[in-house]
């Protein structure tokens, strides 16, 4: 939530920084596009907003921890209508011709000047630099940043560039490791005086951090959704008057706070809270899963769990209902859980009998 604070005569309008706080757990991050269910279980980070053009619907679910080496993030990316492009490009200045997520990290908050960004859209091809601002946010130079130690992944609901099909969303997964943003590896440029980056952290530590998204509803879509998670009223072009959009602008990162151990990892797999309705159950090897309330129509992604707590299945979940056929799977307790676009979670147990 923004506190603005507004005084008289010629004081600007002030914005309260943004802050997430991400929870330290004891689990090594596996990565392959479908998160443990303890880490799904985490606080997303607040509501994006669109300090350009206006906002239509777009909904970005993002989740994030660590541990002692790595900085892991979720990201469930909403979206009816996918742009992916051509999938084999190779060119990393084409990546934001389609949908687009952008990580900005300070480490050194004395010098918040200096970040690195990482731009990556939904085929994975990337561009990363080490970044240093002006005083206005504007670009001052940027070297690249050789982030290839990143492991990442992304699944996509639903068929890229098709007007014939509704889309549901796509899923962003990686691991950071801290070594990559413990020093500056500038070629051309002097590292700052004093540069004193706070890698890998400890419990308390603040960073400078903002994730900035660009989606396009189709192509040569003329008004594409750009939305970021912490703005402070700042544009770096002319002040009060261009508002263009400019994603790398340290003015209005928040803040990034390593907390202390939340116990996510320690809570039980299948803690389900009910209200999703499985039918039949127990069931072999088909199950209907629908919303309890037949007027609801939830749209979203129904995910299951096995007793573990590790994703075994997604399904799109539009008009009410979906179908899981559990050819291949071993009989047992699972969890379903379907998340909606609003954020809205419910869940039920379903037992697959042999």
């Amino acid at each position: 939530m923004k506190i603005i604070i507004i005084l008289l005569l010629t004081i600007p309008i002030c914005f309260a920084l943004d802050s997430a706080h991400v929870a330290k757990v004891d689990a090594a991050f596996f990565v392959d596009g479908q998160p443990d269910i303890a880490l799904e279980d985490l606080e997303p980070l607040h509501a994006f907003t669109y300090p350009w053009h206006n906002d239509r619907g777009t909904v970005s679910d993002i989740r994030m921890a660590w541990n002692d080496s790595m900085l892991y993030f979720y990201a469930t990316l909403y979206d009816t209508f996918l742009v992916a492009g051509n999938p084999l490009e190779t060119d990393p200045d084409s990546c934001n011709s389609t949908d687009l997520l952008e990580l900005h990290f300070g480490p050194d908050p004395t010098n918040p000047a200096y970040f690195s960004v990482m731009e990556f859209n939904i085929n994975l091809l990337t561009r990363s630099h080490l970044r240093k601002c002006k005083d206005t946010g504007k670009n001052d130079w940027y070297e690249p940043w050789d982030i290839s130690g990143v492991q990442r992944a992304v699944v996509m609901y639903g068929t890229p560039d098709d007007n014939g099909d509704r889309d549901t969303a796509w899923h962003v997964e990686m691991a950071i490791p801290f070594r990559l943003l413990s020093g500056w590896q500038a070629v051309y440029h002097t590292e700052p005086i004093g540069w004193n980056p706070l890698v890998p952290p400890s419990l308390g530590s603040v960073w400078g951090f903002n994730v900035t998204r660009q989606n396009m509803n189709e192509w040569s879509d003329p008004q594409v959704d750009y939305s970021v998670w912490s703005f402070n009223g700042n544009f770096p072009y002319i002040s009060g008057t261009d508002t263009s959009v400019h994603f790398h602008d340290h003015l209005n990162f928040g803040r990034l706070v390593f907390d202390a151990c939340s116990g996510v990892e320690k809570k039980t797999a299948l803690s389900g809270r009910g209200a999703l309705s499985a039918h039949p159950n127990p069931f072999n090897p088909l199950v209907i899963f629908r919303c309890p309330n037949g007027r609801d129509q939830v749209e979203g992604i129904l995910s299951v769990y096995n007793a573990q707590g590790r994703r075994v299945a997604e399904l799109p979940f539009r008009n009410g209902q979906t179908v899981w056929k559990a050819d291949g799977f071993s009989a047992g307790v699972y969890l379903a859980r379907l998340t909606g676009a609003a954020g809205r979670r419910l869940e039920c147990r379903i037992v697959l009998v042999r």
